[in-house]
Parts: C-alpha cells; sequence; structure tokens
C-alpha cells in the first residue's frame, strides 16, 4: 500500500505542497510606462511582450491592408508625438489581462472603399499577425473610421481633392 503524498509535480517539471500547481505567469508593471507586461515565465526566463509591441504589430498589419489610408492618432497620441515619443502606436490603444489582448483602432479608409469589408479584413489581419508573432490570444479588434480620403496617388498624378 502506497502512503498518500501531499505534493504534486506540475507540468513544468515542479513540486508544490499540497497539489497546488504552480502558475508562472505573473504581470508586472513597467516602472517607465505603468504599462502591464505579462511575464511568460519557463526554466530557461521570462518573455515580456510590452504593448507598444503589440500596437507597433497591430499598425503595421492594418497599413497593410488594401483601402487603408492611415491610422488616426487622438488628441493625447498628437500630445505625445510633440514631446518625442514614438509615433508607431499612434491610432491603437491595447488592452492587456493575462494572455488576452483587446485592441481598439482608429483608422482612415480610402474614398470608394467598402468601410465593412476594410474593417474585417483589418481586424483578422490584426488579429493573425499578434497571435502568429506573440502567442497571445486577441479577444476583441474594435475598429473606428476617423475619416474617408481621396487616395494620395491621385492627388500626385494631378487630379482635385
Amino acid at each position: 500500500m502506497q502512503a498518500k503524498n501531499d505534493s504534486q509535480i506540475s507540468s513544468s517539471g515542479q513540486t508544490h505542497a499540497g497539489g497546488e500547481q504552480a502558475d508562472k505567469k505573473k504581470s508586472i508593471t513597467d516602472p517607465y510606462l505603468g504599462n502591464e507586461l505579462t511575464d511568460e515565465g519557463s526554466d530557461l526566463g521570462a518573455i515580456m511582450v510590452h504593448q507598444g509591441v503589440i500596437a507597433i504589430i497591430a499598425r503595421i498589419a492594418a497599413l497593410k491592408v488594401p483601402g487603408v489610408v492611415e491610422m488616426s492618432g487622438s488628441f493625447t497620441d498628437g500630445i505625445a508625438n510633440m514631446i518625442g515619443r514614438n509615433s508607431g502606436e499612434s491610432g491603437v490603444r491595447v488592452n492587456m489581462q493575462g494572455q488576452k489582448v483587446d485592441l481598439e483602432m482608429n483608422i482612415v479608409i480610402k474614398y470608394g472603399s467598402n468601410i465593412p469589408q476594410v474593417a474585417w479584413q483589418v481586424q483578422n489581419e490584426v488579429r493573425r499577425a499578434i497571435e502568429e508573432m506573440t502567442g497571445k490570444k486577441v479577444g476583441e479588434v474594435n475598429i473606428l473610421i476617423q475619416g474617408v480620403r481621396i487616395s494620395s496617388e491621385r492627388n500626385e498624378q494631378g487630379g482635385k481633392t
């Protein structure tokens, strides 16, 4: 007959008293920007993805979608740009909760584009890029159409705006 053992080995190979499984995921706060970083703990060390990195990935993915002219930043983004903050995050708001990421994106689309189709494509491309590059699960990708512009290519060819 075997004696009851109050310890169990978790999937990471660590033993924990009372059968509790240790969760190696920790949230820490960036001391400079106050943003939450998520620690993907492993035996080799931590892997943390900053919210700014996720915002840049989302911005680049959105700008690759046909019909998206630019990302439109908020008033606070404009002030941040004046004081020298990186504009790579402009037009994207990231909310991270553990391994789940929600985004709000402000875009300007090309005149004549099908707005719902462009927005849907942005949502899918942003979700795919973030999940592939970071391994994080994307919840919501909310799109706010901030404006419509005539393509700059037409303006360069002498068309009227």
